[in-house]
């Protein structure tokens, strides 16, 4: 029912609104199941929730009948729960006593479950037959406060009295706390209002239309927000018309209508202010007008609690600010636009005040500087700049605060990571409305670092042209000279007068060909580069060559505009080469000769090997047959000298091989490789002790040495150098022999040292030629080829080979590869 009433189920009362709390005095058990069945029987008709609270006369059982026997269906709503009997033992005794607040606690709670399942609120009754005179005053105060809590709920409720059980001054008490009462008198029943409580609506009601009338003529919207028992607008002022197009009925008819006028993003913040229990401050939210157009409203709530401090409803004003609302932002967007013009513009912008501290500054300038706004607002102006220029740049500020104009002066700026940038720099003045009071000065600024870097660059790329040793051509399209630097004239002789609107045909001395002009012209006007060599003619008529580079010039859009040469003079370079073709031949032939001369060497190392050793076999041959069938008949001289004889043919033999052996370390081709020395030398070691295992010597051969080299011939190396160690420390008891590396001046040395027998230095210089011996034959016996031969491997490697030492004190032998 739209207007809040509701059928009561008794005829003599109709309707009643929500939140009435009325009483019936009865006379007999059926008078009170006849006016509490019909009661209940229009509550549950129109979906509301009832409890029937019971006591005698009348009894749960009994009251269950009658509703059964009356209202059809009774049982489908017990089944539902929608209708609850309980004896007053169980509500109003619970516990043994009773207790106000508990029961006022519990009809709260039965309607929020009630209104929580979906009923439109909660219908109860309950006879006060159990009430004994000790508990009537407490009781008499409960029904005051029934009053208080039901007159704001979707409740009603009626208490019933037996006429038997109250005396006349009760039943005055009873009428007084309700606002309708029932008698039944002579088979009928009787309504009496309150006068207390007519006179107190009479009042309300003058005051509410006083209040209607100044609403009703308010021009701020005025309203009433229900939260309980259910949530509604219970009042709009008829300004809702006027400023949101809807008129009063309208919402009333519709109460979501209200928020969905709100724009999305308000509806959040209308409903905060609605159910705010401590009310809130002007809450400024946007709207659609039934028309369409959008309309701000101002919001200001104070919230209205009940007995126990619940929020139930709040009342609200709310003021068209649309207008304002639109000055408002007209000034935010210009504000706005300013701001991010300020801010975002590409020129860097800063504002200071007349004692020269920073109040505004970009992000541009943020950009040059380096420095966040929030780093130097508030600061001295002079931060921006470097030392050796501030007083200058502050002196030409200070010049603009005397109404002096500067525009585009150069002013060093000092940025936070000590960087120093030039800013071309212009300023204005800011006066207050009086336009005569300086409120701030403006500058605008450009940072032209890098333009002042590039015309520093273009000055020495002009110095380096002007000094460059090279010969500097530049031509139009046509090939007409425009520009030679000093270079050219020194080199040609043609001063740059001579030269300019000449073409390069100048210098042409008739050796190049007719095609690689065409050639060299194809290729710069495509767009390539062309190298080559020229052969002019100075103008003293002297030939010269000259190595160029020409390539085109292009403008910003990739256009030709220029061609480019750049020529260094190669005559003494093409001298030198003709000098090392020259070289060049003469080794060539030198190389034949040496060619044949090692075929020569060749037949002699045949002729060596095969025709000296044929002889020498039969000189050592002969000796042996004339030793063994003979001996006995030559004395003891005559046996010495055969023995000698035979002797020397071994030695020559010997000497044959050492010499064939030293011929080949010169021949033959060689095959460099990673060498591992270290393992080579071990390998050595290890046979020279097989030779004389009962000698004590000890090697120290280093690790992980490896060099670039032929394994065959760096064997070779070490084989002589170790083996010679061996030798020379055979007259000594015990001896130590080292294989190794230096690192010396960015070379690897090798080395093999020994505590041997050692030499004088004074004969070092013979240590390495052929057949050069230091000691006797008997003492350390040897053909004196082992260090001629390390010698030639080492030259072969590229390296040298040197020793070290003294008489009985060792000896070191050093090379390098």
């Amino acid at each position: 029912m739209e207007d809040g009433t509701r059928p009561s189920g008794i005829d003599c009362l109709g309707t009643i609104p929500w939140g009435t709390h009325l009483c019936q005095f009865y006379e007999s058990k059926q008078d009170l199941a006849d006016s509490l069945v019909s009661y209940f029987a229009a509550g549950l008709e129109n979906n509301e929730f009832c409890m029937w609270v019971t006591s005698e006369p009348l009894a749960a059982p009994e009251a269950e009948a009658a509703a059964r026997k009356a209202i059809p269906d009774f049982d489908r709503y017990l089944r539902r729960e929608q209708i609850e009997i309980v004896p007053h033992t169980e509500w109003y005794l619970k516990g043994g006593s009773f207790d106000l607040r508990r029961v006022l606690d519990g009809w709260v709670d039965r309607l929020n479950r009630a209104l929580a399942r979906g009923y439109e609120g909660i219908r109860l009754t309950g006879n006060t037959a159990w009430l004994e005179r000790r508990d009537w005053s407490s009781f008499v105060d409960y029904e005051e406060q029934i009053n208080d809590v039901i007159g704001n709920l979707r409740m009603i409720a009626l208490c019933s009295y037996s006429l038997a059980r109250c005396s006349g001054s009760d039943v005055l008490e009873v009428i007084r706390n309700h606002r309708f009462a029932l008698i039944r008198q002579e088979g009928r029943w009787d309504l009496v209002e309150s006068s207390e409580l007519r006179r107190t609506k009479e009042a309300l009601q003058e005051s509410e239309a006083r209040f209607r009338r100044l609403a009703d003529n308010a021009p701020d919207i005025i309203l009433r927000y229900d939260l309980k028992p259910r949530r509604r607008l219970s009042y709009v002022s008829a300004a809702a018309a006027g400023i949101l197009g809807f008129a009063p009925g309208e919402l009333y008819h519709n109460p979501a209508l209200f928020l969905e006028t709100l724009l999305t993003p308000d509806r959040e913040a209308l409903s905060a202010v609605l159910e705010s229990d401590s009310g809130s401050g002007p809450a400024v939210l946007r709207c659609v007008h039934k028309a369409g157009h959008q309309v701000w409203l101002e919001v200001r709530s104070v919230p209205l609690l009940d007995d126990r401090g619940e929020l139930v409803a709040v009342e609200a004003i709310a003021r068209d600010v649309t207008e304002r609302q639109q000055a408002e932002q007209g000034l935010r967007e210009t504000r706005n636009y300013l701001e991010k013009l300020f801010n975002y513009a590409n020129a860097p912008i800063i504002v200071w005040d007349p004692a020269f501290r920073i109040t505004r500054f970009n992000h541009a300038f943020e950009h040059l500087t380096g420095y966040a706004a929030g780093e130097v607002i508030g600061g001295e102006l002079s931060i921006l700049f470097p030392e050796p220029t501030r007083e200058e740049s502050l002196d030409k500020i200070a010049r603009t605060l005397s109404g002096e104009y500067w525009e585009s002066v150069e002013i060093p700026i000092l940025r936070q990571d000590g960087e120093t940038r030039v800013a071309l720099w212009n300023s204005a003045n800011i006066y207050a409305e009086d336009g005569n009071t300086l409120v701030a000065t403006i500058a605008q600024g450009q940072d032209i670092t890098e333009r002042k870097q590039a015309e520093e660059q273009l000055r020495k790329l002009s110095q380096a042209v002007e000094q460059s040793p090279a010969t500097v051509v530049i031509t139009d399209l046509k090939g007409t000279i425009e520009y030679v630097n000093p270079k050219f004239t020194q080199i040609t002789g043609y001063t740059p007068e001579e030269a300019i609107g000449q073409n390069p045909r100048i210098l042409k001395s008739g050796e190049m060909s007719p095609e690689d002009y065409e050639q060299l012209w194809r290729t710069i006007t495509a767009g390539g580069e062309w190298r080559g060599e020229f052969h002019n003619r100075k103008k003293n008529a002297e030939l010269y060559w000259e190595f160029a580079s020409i390539s085109p010039i292009r403008d910003p859009e990739g256009n030709i505009t220029h061609f480019l040469a750049v020529k260094e003079d190669i005559t003494e370079r093409k001298r030198a080469e003709e000098e090392i073709r020259k070289l060049n031949a003469d080794l060539t032939r030198r190389a034949l000769e040496l060619d044949a001369i090692n075929g020569e060497l060749e037949a002699f190392s045949y002729s060596v090997s095969h025709d000296l050793r044929a002889p020498l076999r039969g000189i050592d041959g002969f000796s042996q047959a004339l030793q063994e069938e003979y001996g006995d008949r030559l004395d003891e001289q005559g046996r010495h000298y055969l023995e000698r004889v035979r002797a020397a043919s071994r030695r020559m033999a010997q000497l044959i091989d050492d010499m064939l052996t030293l011929s080949r370390v010169t021949r033959g081709e060689m095959r460099r490789e990673e060498v591992d020395l270290s393992g080579l030398a071990r390998t050595v070691a290890t046979e020279l002790q097989k030779t004389q295992p009962e000698r004590q010597v000890e090697f120290d051969i280093h690790p992980d040495v490896v060099a670039c080299g032929d394994a065959r011939l760096l064997g070779g190396v070490l084989e002589n150098l170790l083996g010679n160690a061996w030798k020379f420390t055979c007259q000594h008891p015990q001896a130590r022999i080292e294989f190794g590396v230096l690192h010396q001046e960015g070379e690897e040395v090798y080395f093999v040292r020994d505590d041997g027998a050692g030499f004088d230095m004074a004969y070092a210089d013979k240590l390495f030629g052929a057949f050069q011996r230091l000691h006797a034959q008997t003492e350390f016996p040897g053909s004196g080829i082992g260090l001629a031969t390390v010698q030639r491997i080492v030259l072969r490697h590229g390296g040298r080979v040197w020793a070290e030492g003294a008489v009985e004190r060792g000896a070191t032998f050093y090379f390098t590869l």
